[in-house]
């Protein structure tokens, strides 16, 4: 099939039981450490609660 524009290559995560890989479009990483981080990349305040 031509397109107008060429799509984006799909990026995809390996699955740990299998030879394959599942496609994804966003990958959202959270950590315990979610304030020290912050810090470490320069963010003040808004460190959020803590459990």
């Amino acid at each position: 099939m031509n397109y107008v524009f060429n799509p984006a290559p799909v990026v995809s995560v390996p699955v740990a039981t299998m030879d394959a890989g599942f496609p994804v479009h966003r990958i959202y990483c959270v950590a315990r450490n979610f304030e020290e981080h912050a810090q470490e990349m320069g963010q003040t305040g808004g460190g959020g609660e803590r459990r």
